[in-house]
């Protein structure tokens, strides 16, 4: 049996629980990608900071489009487990500022931003010997 590092997980659950993360991440961000331009899923109101924010978003035009662009070729890439450690690299500014702005702008609700958090980790995990490389040249 080949166990995956301390924690006496056989690899193969570890490996097919990080593709489930991937598909799970791949479908969420393609989903909530076409929202961006659909609009058909409700999203709560936000607080007058993050209000202000995302009206200061919205008046400059490319950016909205360009995440929601990003999201959805990101969620395909993750769904088919195609140019993974690309679409990590894309996703990792926005999963960071969807991460900042929940936690200073609107402060209402934090398991969202930090599942989307913690499954970007787990795709990092699942690349690392791939990202490594690219960082540490």
């Amino acid at each position: 049996m080949d166990y995956a590092g301390w924690f006496f997980i056989e690899s193969s659950f570890i490996e097919k629980f990080l593709r489930f993360v991937e598909i799970s991440c791949g479908l969420f961000y393609f989903v909530f990608g076409l929202d961006g331009f659909l609009k058909k899923i409700p999203l709560p109101e936000p607080s007058e900071k993050a209000k202000k924010f995302l009206l200061s978003l919205e008046e400059a035009v490319f950016v909205f489009p360009t995440i929601k662009i990003i999201e959805i070729f990101s969620g395909v890439c993750f769904v088919f487990s195609f140019l993974g450690p690309l679409a990590w690299g894309l996703l990792t500014p926005i999963v960071f500022n969807i991460f900042l702005y929940h936690l200073i702008l609107n402060r209402r609700e934090y398991f969202m931003p930090f599942l989307i958090l913690l499954m970007h980790l787990l795709i990092f995990y699942k690349y690392k010997h791939i990202l490594l490389k690219i960082f540490f040249v």
